[in-house]
């Protein structure tokens, strides 16, 4: 019956036209991992293993805590006894062979780079004092753009993408979320 053959090679047709955007549309696998820039070599490797083969993701996010990264104003962990950054580094470069992609997190604020002006009013279940999850004073707004040129240097090449805080939408990442001068505040 020739229309049938008409509609099974029109079929056909339209299913090879979409094969090609079928295969270019790839989703990627991810997964966010905390604590990675800090293990041993050997445990940071069966982790790393254990994200790209059992849970076959094809992306990790890092976080780098800049607390962490640069506990005193203008001082790198890469270059103190901490070696926080060299196991960020490290971290990325041993993703590579497994084909993960790193996207890097900077998160957190330290202390000396902290709006002191908020410390005295914590979330319920906190005391007083300076928490990481409060706001960066407006004066080290540089601070951080060299902080982040800096990992961006140590990093360079290395990385799929770098995001600035995770989640500021939520309280435990920048606290408060609304001031009474503006309720988009975080």
């Amino acid at each position: 019956c020739l229309p049938c053959l008409c509609v099974v090679a029109l079929a056909l047709a339209w299913a090879l036209c979409l094969a090609p955007a079928a295969r270019a549309a790839t989703v990627l696998r991810g997964l966010n991992d905390g604590a990675l820039p800090t293990p041993s070599a050997g445990v940071r490797a069966q982790h790393l293993h254990e994200i790209r083969s059992e849970l076959r993701a094809s992306v990790l996010r890092v976080n780098c805590q800049w607390p962490l990264a640069e506990p005193a104003q203008g001082t790198y962990s890469d270059t103190d006894d901490s070696g926080y950054l060299s196991g960020l580094e490290q971290t990325v470069v041993a993703a590579h062979p497994l084909g993960l992609k790193v996207i890097v997190i900077m998160c957190y604020v330290p202390q000396w780079a902290s709006d002191s002006t908020y410390w005295d009013d914590p979330p319920p279940g906190y005391s007083n004092g300076y928490q990481s999850f409060y706001p960066m004073k407006a004066a080290a707004l540089a601070d951080y753009q060299a902080f982040a040129n800096h990992l961006a240097t140590v990093l360079k090449g290395e990385v799929l993408g770098y995001e600035a805080f995770d989640e500021p939408n939520l309280w435990p990442y920048i606290y408060p979320q609304r001031t009474a001068s503006d309720s988009w505040f975080a």
